[in-house]
């Protein structure tokens, strides 16, 4: 799983570096670092999201193992399919002696809480702003995206998750743990959520900014974080695309030409792929290097 998952991570990286290769003469580096480090930043509070989901379900994890977790589920997330993320995760989670199925079921919230979360996002910027916003977003999309928020809250209610489970037993024979989760929880996470897309809208206003000649002083973080949303969830919603893969690109350049240069946006577009990886890989890193020392430490 990690090897194959790390070859389309590479083949992804180079595609999307051959156009930041071609990019702006000068970078802003200072603005470009600064976003890269907010980026982190949204990492990490995605990580305590996924910490306190699994706490909720009934498996408390330690800062460092939740951080494991996540950053295998992100780059397991780049092999085409969600199945083998699925499937890659419960192996992980057998070998870590945690719960498959809430390490399962954390995966599938996660998804279904950024949809969700995602639409309400769109739809409180597009009431409370003027009509240049509903502009930035084809119409065409609206209707997948409010079908998938629609079909992500039936997911998550108690009836749906009971059948589901159910017929879980049924097949495998096996005695499957119960998943309970309150509408109160779902609501928290829902919320929790929200407010990662504006850490990220942020991390891409710096970034993008450093990539122009001119900071983008007229352009309200808001769109930028409606585009990145959007873009995002199309790509999640396009089911056998590896991490929405082109489709989240395709919608980044669409939205990012109507606010920047053409080239701008381009490079906008390509630079987010990049900076996830980077700063997401780079998380992973810290991490062996972290549970090595700690190994070293615990011999003395």
């Amino acid at each position: 799983m990690f090897v194959l998952a790390s070859y389309y991570i590479y083949k992804m990286v180079y595609s999307q570096w051959e156009l930041v290769r071609k990019g702006p003469r000068e970078i802003n580096w200072e603005m470009v670092a600064f976003g890269l480090f907010i980026f982190e930043l949204y990492w990490l509070y995605q990580i305590y999201h996924w910490k306190r989901i699994m706490a909720v379900l009934g498996s408390s994890l330690g800062f460092i193992h939740s951080c494991q977790m996540f950053v295998t589920n992100n780059l397991l997330a780049y092999i085409p399919g969600k199945f083998a993320n699925i499937m890659g995760m419960a192996m992980l989670a057998k070998k870590k002696n945690v719960s498959r199925i809430h390490t399962v079921t954390t995966v599938i919230l996660f998804q279904i809480y950024s949809l969700v979360s995602g639409v309400l996002f769109i739809a409180a910027v597009m009431v409370g702003s003027n009509g240049n916003v509903k502009n930035l977003i084809s119409e065409e999309w609206i209707p997948f995206l409010c079908a998938g928020a629609l079909c992500g809250i039936v997911m998550v209610m108690p009836a749906t998750v009971n059948r589901v489970l159910a017929l879980v037993r049924k097949i495998t024979g096996r005695q499957v743990e119960e998943v309970r989760i309150s509408f109160v929880d779902h609501l928290a996470h829902l919320l929790i959520y929200f407010f990662s897309w504006l850490i990220l809208g942020l991390s891409m206003y710096f970034i993008v900014s450093g990539l122009g000649e001119n900071l983008l002083t007229k352009v309200y973080i808001f769109e930028i974080t409606i585009i990145i949303i959007a873009s995002y969830l199309m790509g999640l919603l396009a089911f056998f695309v590896p991490a929405g893969f082109g489709v989240a690109e395709l919608g980044l350049v669409y939205g990012f030409m109507k606010l920047f240069e053409p080239a701008q946006a381009v490079w906008g577009a390509a630079s987010f792929r990049i900076a996830g990886l980077v700063t997401l890989i780079l998380s992973y890193l810290l991490l062996l290097l972290f549970a090595v020392n700690r190994k070293q430490v615990d011999r003395f």
